[in-house]
């Protein structure tokens, strides 16, 4: 485009000095030739710097188009990193609700069994359960109190043998709740299976049919062979 503007600049200016040349003589040609160059001169540099800022601002815009395009990218790229923590909080909270519902059922289960068949068992455990909470209470709050006054709880003796205490609670409860569950399951086995009465007079019965089965069949044979 550049050399068609100079080859069009080139022609008017021909022209304007052939003109100026016939109407006015050399003098005025000489004058209208260096006017027409300076014009076109100018208006080169016009239409460049003119060209510069269409290409600038153009690629200005590319930019910002791009910025616009990865700045959408960023948002619906948090936006689905949202999506799916919320997803994974709310499975987290579906798959704990669910674990607490089949702990409570168990929990159940076992009150229920405890306080019937071991209530004494059932009346320990509940106080071991009450004392560990008591416990881990004042085992916090000296905590604090031993911080407050710039000691480590941890290399206190006294501090750790009551925690030690503690745990030996906690051990104790959780042996008292497997026994309790050996006994739950023991209970459900036992009420499961026939009673020995029930068995012998099921074993009988089934052998009584067995063998009214197999006579008749040995009697169905002999009549098929002698009929045959």
């Amino acid at each position: 485009m550049h050399t068609v503007f100079i080859a069009f600049a080139l022609a008017i200016t021909l022209c304007l000095t052939a003109w100026a040349y016939r109407h006015a003589g050399c003098m005025a040609a000489i004058l209208a030739f260096v006017v027409t160059i300076l014009c076109f001169d100018f208006l080169e540099q016009y239409v460049l710097s003119v060209s510069k800022w269409l290409d600038a601002r153009q690629a200005e815009k590319a930019i910002q188009a791009e910025q616009k395009r990865a700045k959408k990218e960023a948002e619906k790229k948090e936006a689905e990193e949202r999506r799916q923590k919320a997803a994974a909080f709310a499975e987290a909270q579906r798959v704990q609700a669910e674990k607490k519902r089949i702990q409570e059922a168990k929990d159940e289960k076992i009150r229920s069994f405890a306080l019937k068949d071991a209530p004494n068992v059932w009346a320990v455990y509940q106080s071991l359960q009450s004392e560990i909470v008591i416990q881990n209470g004042k085992i916090e709050e000296l905590r604090k109190t031993l911080e407050a006054f710039g000691k480590d709880p941890w290399r206190d003796v006294d501090f750790r043998r009551i925690c030690a205490l503690r745990d030996d609670m906690i051990r104790l409860r959780k042996a008292l709740r497997t026994k309790l569950e050996d006994a739950y399951i023991a209970s459900r086995k036992y009420e499961a299976s026939p009673s020995r009465k029930d068995y012998q007079e099921l074993h009988k019965k089934a052998l009584e049919d067995g063998i009214l089965e197999a006579d008749a069949a040995e009697a169905k044979f002999k009549e098929m062979r002698l009929n045959k």
